[in-house]
């Protein structure tokens, strides 16, 4: 049995939600586009409330100690708040911006690769790839993605490093990571390497010049 906690790593720009803000009136400056797009399209954009969820659930369990999760960059304020009050601030270190060769190394570090994604509304699949998507791939770590039905799962899935939930459901999530901390050999995941060579900087770029030249 794993002894050494799980460590979970996110570094990035994480913006903040909980269940209601959705009922809230849009700020002024919000743009009629942007409201169709919150209340329509996406029901949270790079959260940690779900993960939350789950490592509240653990504590509940009596499994705090087996995951800690590490959040760094341009983190909204109100996510250490929240787990404050959601009582895991023991599980979760926010930390801030790092340079890209520290962010690279602190990625490295990590167990597994935090990966929030849009949960679209009104039956509205997800089309949106964030490009912390194709970091991650090149990195060839486990990554943990808790979101909707989209191209981004679809692609991490395809990548064969993906493991993929749905947030509402944290008991599928804590199975999970109970498995994970009690046989490390389910994170040996083997990349399908063609596909992400394929995704590379240079190979997009170079799909793009050829859309363009074709106009």
């Amino acid at each position: 049995m794993g002894t050494k906690k799980i460590n979970i790593g996110y570094g990035g720009w994480l913006q903040y939600y909980e269940p209601g803000m959705e009922e809230h009136k849009k700020n002024w400056l919000t743009t009629t586009f942007l409201n169709y797009r919150m209340d329509n399209v996406n029901h949270y954009v790079r959260s940690a409330y779900y993960i939350y969820k789950a490592l509240q659930l653990l504590k509940q369990l009596g499994k705090e100690d087996i995951v800690q999760l590490h959040l760094w960059g341009k983190i909204d304020s109100r996510n250490q708040s929240l787990s404050k009050n959601m009582n895991i601030d023991s599980m979760v270190e926010i930390s801030g911006k790092l340079s890209k060769k520290d962010n690279l190394e602190k990625l490295n570090s990590m167990d597994i690769l935090f990966l929030p994604l849009e949960l679209g509304k009104n039956d509205c699949r997800s089309l949106f790839i964030p490009g912390k998507v194709y970091e991650y791939l090149f990195l060839e770590k486990p990554i943990l993605a808790l979101g909707g039905d989209s191209d981004a799962k679809d692609l991490i899935l395809s990548s064969g490093l993906g493991f993929h939930f749905e947030p509402e459901n944290p008991d599928e999530i804590v199975k999970f990571l109970i498995q994970i901390f009690n046989d490390r050999t389910n994170l040996s995941l083997v990349p399908n390497k063609e596909l992400i060579a394929s995704k590379s900087f240079d190979v997009l770029t170079g799909e793009l010049v050829t859309v363009f030249n074709s106009l």
